[in-house]
């Protein structure tokens, strides 16, 4: 309970409502509705000292406005919205916003709607969409566990590489083996990746890996392979190079990857090939 007397004092000294609010750890708008009440009664401290606590008490219960009752938003719906490429908080809060003023219903402050909105997202495991909008980006790497088959001509085994790629809101990967790492068979895999795909995110995201990155000096931003720069342009694509110094920043592919190690590559480790095709 807000201390009323105490509010009075303060206030025959001439404090500000700022200053009482502070120093009492009340909201401001409880000092100011006090001030209010105090005003409509023709109230002062002194007159005050003069009641009974159980009459102040009921002058300023009888007097509390109403809660305001804010118009509450669709966040299942909200949710969806968020995933869309481009989509902010902020911009949800807006279409809200005026729907709300259509309505003639009060809407939430900004800060009010993304601390709801954010607490729900929390609460029902959609931590991810803030992170993560649907089609925005692809990740790319290698598999570390190589594939192998043998040579119909000469009998030797032969090792190649298995190329890797995956959109990390959905989690929906590609997978392709490859005779060498070289950048013909990167950009091949990229491309093929697409049309599996159906289609090209805005922002492709890759590790350092040496097909794709030449050199990414400390503090500077990644100098990229030509070719692969030229791929991405023509494709309309934008190259992401992550940090140097955190080569397992991408979850999402790091977890794709263990996939393929585990649930493909170990299934056909008694498996015998004659070629990379097959």
């Amino acid at each position: 309970m807000p201390e009323y007397l105490e509010i009075a004092r303060m206030r025959s000294h001439n404090f500000s409502q700022r200053s009482i609010a502070r120093s009492l750890a009340l909201s401001r708008n409880t000092v100011s509705e006090v001030f209010t009440v105090m005003d409509q009664n023709h109230l002062d401290y002194d007159r005050m000292l003069q009641m009974t606590p159980q009459q102040i008490l009921e002058l300023f219960s009888s007097r509390k406005p109403a809660p305001i009752l804010y118009a509450q938003p669709d966040y299942k719906e909200l949710v969806k919205q968020l995933a869309q490429p481009g989509m902010t908080m902020r911009v949800l809060w807006e279409e809200y916003t005026d729907q709300c003023i259509l309505n003639h219903e009060v809407p939430y402050k900004h800060t009010q709607f993304e601390e709801h909105l954010s607490k729900y997202l929390h609460e029902n495991n959609y931590s991810e969409v803030i992170t993560h909008k649907a089609g925005e980006r692809c990740e790319l790497d290698w598999v570390g566990t190589r594939p192998q088959w043998i040579n119909p001509e000469t009998g030797e085994i032969e090792r190649g590489w298995i190329f890797v790629g995956v959109l990390p809101f959905s989690d929906f990967g590609y997978a392709e083996a490859t005779e060498d790492m070289k950048q013909n068979s990167w950009i091949y895999c990229c491309e093929h990746m697409y049309q599996y795909f159906q289609g090209v995110p805005p922002l492709t995201s890759i590790d350092n890996l040496k097909t794709g990155v030449i050199s990414h000096p400390l503090g500077d931003e990644a100098v990229l392979n030509k070719s692969f720069v030229s791929m991405a342009d023509y494709y309309h694509t934008s190259i992401f190079a992550g940090n140097v110094r955190s080569p397992h920043s991408k979850p999402t592919i790091e977890n794709f990857v263990k996939i393929i190690e585990t649930s493909v590559m170990t299934k056909m480790r008694n498996s015998q090939f004659f070629s990379v095709d097959e």
